[in-house]
């Protein structure tokens, strides 16, 4: 049974309010779906970039955040096992939340072309030509069908700032940003995707905004990918939950550490960051809709008995106009709980707009006697 709080207010600005309820929660549930092979791609020579990587290693100083990580580093955060290839890794409490090295990534797709910034990790490691080789899990990668995975033809770094924020291969505590800049060059149009990082430490989330400048006489259809084989808490089998209200949020979850790994829209941004898919289910490899450039829909897989092989995946649409579009998501990790989120519906503040407060439960048993006080901003009006 799927079951959440949503309290829905109409709001202009006058004094000051609080707002309260208690109320009782039951574990979410959803609906499931299957995930394909997919491919290997190959390697981009670049240093990997570490913000916060003297952290998470007590869930006291945040998390330690690797990405395009690469064999040269062979980074060792926190006492665990090197890390190597490419993609990104989020350690938290001592642990590593990726099944692998680098088994979460961008993933950018041109008109049925897939370019990655994954980079034969453990969970994309069938060979270019998907019709030969195992995958992670020891199935043949039997789809000769799909297309191979392609690399970016460059990676740069920018704007690296913060005394956490190296590309040095070398490992310092502390908040840090930085921009991450790949193209590739397709029927001779460059296009160009950045990721936009910035961390807080000791937060248990990043910021990231996904920037795409689709180039003049583009007629492709675009689609950005963004996730991966997850382990949270270090454990590759997990529970999911996916929520829509006030914003879409994915999230795996690992109930005997009671930790979680999720992704979330944060639907302000401009013209409006908001999931075009979300999937939180079985994962040997990246799904095929990824590799094809069709949409990965919603859909999550709570069972426990049994617990899927954990792994998540968000997905955007690209307008085919040249142009910037900027396309911005949170990443964290947390603890089993209940928690609350509240939303505002418009894009300005001297409005009238609609306040969703919500309330779930990613605890697998019924939360009773909760209670939550809402304090809003001076000036505003329930009416």
């Amino acid at each position: 049974m799927k079951e959440f709080l949503m309290t829905r207010l109409r709001v202009s600005r006058v004094p000051m309010i609080a707002l309260a309820a208690v109320v009782a929660l039951a574990p979410l549930v959803g609906t499931a779906r299957v995930s394909q092979a997919a491919p290997r791609v190959d390697p981009i020579s670049s240093n990997t970039l570490t913000i916060n990587g003297l952290g998470g290693t007590d869930g006291t100083d945040g998390i330690a955040l690797h990405f395009n990580i690469t064999a040269a580093a062979a980074l060792n955060d926190a006492g665990g096992t090197p890390m190597v290839d490419s993609g990104d890794n989020v350690r938290f409490n001592n642990q590593d939340f990726t099944y692998g090295p680098g088994d979460v990534g961008v993933h950018l797709n041109i008109g049925g072309q897939l370019y990655s910034t994954m980079n034969g990790s453990t969970a994309s490691s069938c060979l270019l030509t998907p019709g030969t080789g195992v995958d992670g899990e020891s199935n043949p990668c039997v789809d000769p069908l799909l297309p191979d995975t392609l690399p970016f033809d460059s990676l740069a770094y920018s704007a690296v700032s913060g005394p956490g924020a190296k590309t040095d291969n070398t490992e310092a505590a502390g908040s840090g940003n930085a921009t991450m800049t790949y193209t590739v060059t397709v029927g001779g149009k460059l296009y160009t995707l950045k990721r936009i990082i910035s961390y807080v430490a000791p937060q248990k989330f990043y910021t990231e905004t996904l920037q795409v400048i689709v180039p003049t006489g583009n007629a492709a259809v675009i689609k950005l990918y963004k996730g991966g084989d997850l382990a949270p808490a270090g454990n590759d089998d997990a529970m999911s939950i996916l929520m829509t209200a006030p914003v879409r949020n994915i999230q795996e979850v690992e109930d005997s550490s009671g930790l979680l790994y999720g992704m979330k829209e944060v639907p302000a941004e401009t013209g409006m960051s908001t999931f075009e898919g979300a999937v939180a289910d079985t994962y040997f490899d990246v799904y095929d809709e990824v590799i094809t450039g069709a949409n990965i829909g919603f859909a999550d897989n709570p069972s426990i008995a049994p617990y899927h092989d954990a792994g998540s995946m968000i997905q955007y649409t690209i307008p085919t106009a040249a142009g910037t579009y900027n396309e911005k998501n949170i990443t964290y990790v947390g603890e089993q709980a209940v928690n609350l989120e509240a939303a505002w519906s418009s894009g300005t503040i001297a409005s009238v707009g609609e306040l969703d407060i919500t309330l779930t439960n990613s605890l697998t048993t019924t939360a009773t006697g909760l209670g939550y006080t809402f304090t809003a901003p001076a000036g505003t009006k329930i009416g």
